[in-house]
């Protein structure tokens, strides 16, 4: 009975397969790691340019329509609206998913613009964005804010 023809050496061993798989499956895990990371840098991007468009755009629509229009925040739905008059529908309707959540004074959910653009009652909120906390303040003057990381 010949010897080299039981055992075929052209394969891989059990324990080299388990060896290329474990540095696969690291590898892999690492890469997944930083996707996630990225992706929540890209959702807190995203949720502050449109925050940053929407106050400009109400901000030019409070001096070209020389109204004072209101962004209202729903905090449970995590959305807000921006309306000039409570009985039409609502200029600007931001959505945002499960991840974002804001949090405002229970009286004080409401920011109110100046036909001249600026805002009359200046405050700050809390934004939450997977897990990561915000800080978005409105201070007096030409209605800017700034935002800070908690």
């Amino acid at each position: 009975m010949r010897r080299s023809h039981l055992f075929n050496d052209k394969g891989f061993t059990l324990i080299e397969s388990l060896v290329i798989l474990s540095i696969i499956i690291v590898l892999s895990t690492m890469s997944m790691s930083a996707v996630s990371s990225v992706q929540q840098q890209n959702l807190t991007d995203y949720v502050f340019e449109t925050f940053e468009q929407d106050i400009f755009y109400l901000q030019q629509y409070s001096i070209l329509n020389q109204t004072d229009p209101t962004l209202l925040f729903y905090p449970d739905d995590h959305r807000y609206i921006v309306y000039d008059n409570p009985f039409e529908p609502p200029i600007i309707n931001r959505t945002f998913n499960e991840d974002v959540t804001f949090h405002t004074s229970p009286i004080n959910h409401r920011l109110h613009f100046k036909p001249t653009g600026s805002i009359i009652n200046p405050g700050s909120f809390h934004i939450t964005i997977n897990s990561q906390q915000y800080n978005v303040t409105f201070p007096f003057g030409k209605g800017r804010y700034y935002v800070t990381e908690k």
